[in-house]
């Protein structure tokens, strides 16, 4: 039987301020213990990763930092999920933001409502079909989703591996994310930080 206790919120609330005080100390060298305890464990897990590392992106760059945090931590689960969830904010993302024309009529954003509501293989099935995403990345998206509902939706005899999942998710994230938003410098070249960048989204032709 697995048991989760937590005082914590006991002791933020207790009515002695003094002690309230002490107590919350006592959490910060209790929590400092743990990353400290752990610390080998996050270098070996991000030598591991074998990410790029270095890119600057127009979108979602909090939400993919707290993905590498969560791999960092060790959770595993966590960090599939939150790829899965990203991935389906990207769908969205790119529907908001495309020229999509039917019959020669650009659609407006009311029009493009009833979009939102597919499921995830359908949007990326439309996103690919309209070339607004090439086969490639919508094959990633594709992944990402499947590995996502291995975790979301179990099935018992089916085995996972949420590490190596993990690793999976953050690489085939990273490739999407720099396909669609990577930003680079205008010129071409990275002279200083400071300088211009612009959206570096490949054409699906």
């Amino acid at each position: 039987m697995d048991v989760y206790v937590d005082f914590t919120q006991n002791w933020f609330n207790h009515p002695d301020e003094k002690v309230r005080t002490q107590l919350v100390e006592k959490l910060k060298e209790n929590l400092l213990e743990i990353y400290k305890n752990d610390l080998d464990n996050k270098i070996n897990r991000l030598r591991n990763l074998k990410l790029t590392g270095i890119f600057k992106i127009d979108k979602f760059g909090n939400e993919w930092s707290e993905c590498i945090r969560c791999y960092e931590d060790g959770r595993f689960i966590s960090t599939v999920v939150l790829c899965g969830a990203i991935a389906e904010k990207i769908t969205c993302d790119l529907i908001e933001e495309a020229n999509i024309h039917i019959n020669n009529s650009k659609m407006t954003r009311e029009q493009k409502e009833g979009f939102f509501s597919l499921t995830q293989k359908e949007r990326i099935n439309l996103l690919a079909d309209f070339k607004i995403l090439s086969h490639e990345v919508a094959g990633k998206l594709q992944q990402i989703r499947d590995k996502r509902n291995d975790y979301i939706h179990p099935e018992k005899k089916k085995p996972i591996n949420s590490e190596t999942d993990s690793k999976n998710m953050l690489n085939l994230l990273e490739s999407i994310l720099k396909k669609l938003y990577e930003l680079v410098p205008e010129s071409g070249q990275l002279t200083n930080i400071n300088q211009p960048l612009k959206l570096n989204r490949e054409k699906v032709e």
